[in-house]
C-alpha cells in the first residue's frame, strides 16, 4: 500500500513538472498564405509555447511604386511579446523612408491558447484604426 502511494506521488510530481515547463498553445504559420483562418490552412499547425511566451501574430506590409505585398505570420513569441502600438504602425506606413521599398510590421500579442487565429484581430484592427483617427481629430 505504501509503495503504491509513493508511486502515485512520484507520478503526480512528474505530471506537475511537465505541465510547468509548457505554456499556452498557439497557431504557427510562416508561409505566403497565413492571413486566412489557420484552422483551414494545411500549412498552419498548433504548437506548444514555452512558459512565459505569448501567441504572436505579425502583419507585414511592404510596397514600392508598383507592387504591394502583405503577409501574416503566426507563432509563439520569443520571450515577452511587446505589441506594436497602432499609431507607430500608421506612422510607419505614412512615412517616406527614402528607400525603394517601404516596409512596416505590426506585432499583435495575446495570452490565451490559440488566440492568434484569424478572427481574433479582424474586429480589433478596424476598431483601433477608427479610434486612433478619432483621437487625432480631438
Amino acid at each position: 500500500m505504501r509503495r503504491n502511494l509513493i508511486v502515485l506521488m512520484k507520478l503526480g510530481l512528474l505530471i506537475i513538472s511537465i505541465q510547468g515547463t509548457y505554456g499556452i498553445k498557439c497557431w504557427k504559420c510562416i508561409s505566403d498564405d497565413c492571413d486566412g483562418d489557420p484552422e483551414n490552412n494545411y500549412k498552419a499547425e498548433k504548437v506548444s509555447c514555452k512558459k512565459g511566451e505569448s501567441c504572436l501574430k505579425v502583419l507585414y506590409q511592404m510596397h514600392d511604386n508598383k507592387t504591394r505585398y502583405e503577409s501574416v505570420i503566426r507563432t509563439c513569441s520569443s520571450g515577452e511579446c511587446v505589441p506594436t502600438p497602432l499609431y507607430e504602425y500608421d506612422e510607419c506606413l505614412s512615412k517616406d523612408h527614402g528607400y525603394l521599398v517601404l516596409g512596416c510590421s505590426m506585432r499583435l500579442c495575446c495570452h490565451e491558447s490559440m488566440c492568434n487565429s484569424s478572427h481574433v484581430y479582424t474586429i480589433y484592427v478596424p476598431v483601433l484604426l477608427c479610434l486612433s483617427l478619432f483621437i487625432q481629430m480631438i
